[in-house]
């Protein structure tokens, strides 16, 4: 049996590894997701794997879950009524069985400072309803430089209130992070399988400075499909010139330095990790920050791993006790998880942390939920944006996550107009604001940043003395 959860999260390729491993092992597969909740394009998931998966698996039966046992019934309301404007998705409508009715807001701010001091004193006043402040989430469409919850999180913090940013820590580069892991991997299954990984070779070929453009590796890969072998064999044949195109040679000429170089840097059978660490970053020459980056992972990966044993001479050491900062790991013993815990960083964060409120983006709120959720930045020019066709659809999915993260209480907030750096959308100038296409016919009268204050207090009360 194969089981995959967040089936629409998945590409192609993830797709047809499934498939593949079914098709040859006989196995069942069961698949869970939601076609509507298919919000990561920009990793090449699309809600059409879901949505065919009766068409792949034939035979297969399809079984909705229509219960919602997170969202009050205005809550579920609301995101039934907007997703149903998507016109091929699997027709389904969702059934709130809680407790509690829910409540929708939709205010429209006159900027970006009466949006932040009204969101900090609503805050405020959820708070002393008896909202506990890790029960409440704040959402914003995107903020990679935190423009906006910069200046609402001052408001909070003259409030004495703490915030939370579980996704707000900001990274290396993430192709120089790429390039140091993928020689990682390729140094260390040489040296202990004696074989070339194909993925790390083809992420390096693509990363490194050397004239090799996305076609060539393309034509690489489909010689490989063609001939049913692996990437690696494709490249030694660029090097005889039987895969067509020019300067195919170039590429066998690429990969070989990588492999020389991987070869060089290949862990030593008495080398600590830390010493490996150093030696690769060096030989590569990788940014100190993506050093300093996979050196803190791993010192904290190694209180994490209970099951992973180290030999200390004739002592075995779990390496979740106390002696483990004595030890030095063995790469060998150690890559894998140290690559499995970067891959999936910002998986490891906790969703909220206690007397604090959560800010993230609604990217980042997948799989979050809170009694008390504020959506900000639901306006036309920022979603949908110049969203267009399937972006379009992914845009109103991405809202309607967002919204289903609310169990009580859900705000939904937009300004009329945004100054100062926050006026930018990408490099585009926009200083005028207009609420979402989305939700602009949803009969919900918009309150202002004023009439918010004292409508949420009530809101909070209610939900806080209501049942959980």
């Amino acid at each position: 049996m194969i089981l995959v959860d967040e089936y629409q999260d998945l590409n192609r390729c993830d797709l047809e590894a499934v498939r593949m491993i079914a098709a040859r092992t006989g196995a069942d597969v069961f698949a869970a997701g939601d076609d509507d909740q298919s919000i990561y394009s920009f990793r090449q998931a699309a809600p059409a794997g879901i949505r065919s998966f009766d068409a792949d698996y034939p035979g297969s039966s399809k079984l909705l879950l229509k219960q919602c046992m997170r969202c009050g019934q205005d809550i579920v309301r609301l995101a039934n009524w907007l997703i149903e404007q998507e016109i091929d998705r699997e027709p389904k409508e969702l059934v709130s069985v809680t407790a509690w009715d829910g409540a929708v807001e939709f205010v429209r701010f006159a900027n970006q400072e009466a949006e932040a001091a009204a969101l900090a004193r609503a805050i405020e006043r959820s708070v002393e309803a008896g909202i506990a402040p890790e029960r409440i989430l704040v959402l914003a469409k995107s903020d990679a430089s935190g423009k906006v919850f910069t200046d609402i999180a001052g408001k909070l913090e003259a409030l004495n209130q703490k915030i939370y940013l579980p996704r707000g820590r900001k990274g290396p580069d993430p192709n120089e992070l790429q390039m140091l892991v993928s020689y990682m991997v390729l140094a260390s299954v040489l040296a202990d399988e004696d074989r070339v990984d194909d993925l790390a070779l083809r992420t390096l070929l693509e990363l490194e400075e050397n004239g090799i453009g996305g076609t060539r590796i393309a034509r690489v890969v489909q010689y490989a499909l063609d001939k049913q072998q692996r990437f690696s064999a494709a490249v030694d044949a660029c090097q005889l010139g039987v895969v067509q195109g020019v300067g195919m040679q170039s590429v066998a000429e690429a990969a070989r330095r990588i492999l020389t170089t991987a070869s060089s840097i290949a862990p030593l059978d008495d080398e600590a990790f830390d010493d490996w660490l150093v030696r690769v970053t060096e030989s590569i020459s990788a940014p100190a920050d993506v050093f300093q980056f996979v050196l803190e992972v791993s010192r904290s990966l190694r209180g994490e791993v209970a099951d992973l044993e180290v030999e200390t001479g004739d002592v075995v050491v779990e390496s979740g006790s106390d002696l483990v900062e004595e030890i030095s790991l063995k790469p060998a013993d150690y890559v894998p998880s140290l690559l499995s815990a970067i891959a999936g960083i910002s998986d490891t964060q906790p969703a909220s942390v206690p007397d604090s409120v959560t800010f993230t983006t609604m990217h980042g709120a997948k799989g979050l939920t809170a009694d008390v959720v504020f959506v900000l930045q639901a306006e036309e020019e920022v979603i949908p944006g110049a969203a267009t066709g399937g972006d379009l659809d992914e845009a109103r999915r991405l809202l309607y996550v967002s919204l289903t993260r609310a169990r009580k209480v859900l705000v939904v907030g937009a300004c009329l107009r945004r100054t100062g750096p926050q006026r930018f959308v990408g490099d585009q100038d926009v200083p005028d604001r207009h609420f979402t296409r989305f939700l602009h016919d949803y009969p919900v009268t918009a309150l202002t940043g004023g009439e918010l204050i004292p409508r949420i207090e009530a809101l909070a009360s209610n939900a806080s003395a209501g049942p959980d």
